[in-house]
């Protein structure tokens, strides 16, 4: 983004929402997507928000007791805090998110799975879009990001997230999408049937380690998000 403003001129940097048809990823990476996208914040913003959320939730939200390593509560309340400042609705839905400039809304999904059901081949697109087949569970943003951020292995308890009348447990999407661009071309053809890809970025998802977040040996994994 700051090589577009470099090249074409804008007074700030811009919004990757502004310039991508279509953003995804999964764990830390679905929480990029959604603040780039859906809650279309600026970079400058998403950075602090970021470094926010890892010095509350990893480094200083550690669990002492119990099966989780880390405290639900504390990964609610800041997710909840990001969407609030952000939208000013706390429980801002993932579909019908503002509009651009040019009256189009954006596309962005995270990747989750069935709790019950973990088939790495098998996983739940939350979107901020309607699709044509296999529609995404209806949910406010914070429970989505949490939904895709509920590692399995006891980092986070699954999410709860009731849709139609039914409760489903979802866990963090990383074991079947941890790089999820095979998933965003497939949602590319079917929103864009006539049109040509023009460019895929996709950032993290090579890296094969953790990184150690300073403190009490907290570990982020490494980042998935796709822009097409």
């Amino acid at each position: 983004m700051h090589r577009i403003q470099v090249s074409e001129g804008p007074p700030s940097t811009p919004l990757p929402c502004e310039y991508f048809d279509l953003i995804g990823g999964t764990d830390i990476g679905g929480l990029a997507v959604l603040m780039f996208g859906r809650l279309r914040m600026p970079i400058d913003d998403a950075i602090a928000a970021f470094s926010h959320f890892v010095d509350a939730v990893w480094a200083r939200g550690r669990k002492h007791r119990g099966e989780d390593k880390f405290k639900a509560s504390k990964l609610e309340k800041v997710i909840k805090d990001i969407v609030k400042a952000a939208s000013g609705d706390v429980d801002a839905l993932m579909v019908g998110g503002p509009a651009d400039r040019d009256g189009d809304v954006g596309h962005d999904f995270v990747c989750a799975m069935l709790a019950g059901n973990q088939n790495t081949s098998i996983f739940t697109l939350f979107r901020t879009y309607v699709a044509r087949t296999n529609p995404s569970p209806d949910c406010a943003v914070w429970e989505a990001v949490y939904a895709t951020m509920a590692l399995p292995g006891g980092h986070f308890k699954p999410a709860s997230i009731t849709t139609r009348g039914m409760s489903q447990h979802y866990i963090g999407g990383a074991m079947g999408a941890n790089n999820p661009a095979r998933r965003g071309l497939r949602e590319a053809e079917a929103l864009f049937p006539t049109d040509h890809l023009a460019i895929l970025i996709s950032i993290g998802t090579g890296h094969p380690g953790t990184t150690t977040v300073a403190g009490d040996g907290g570990t982020v994994g490494a980042g998935d998000i796709n822009a097409i």
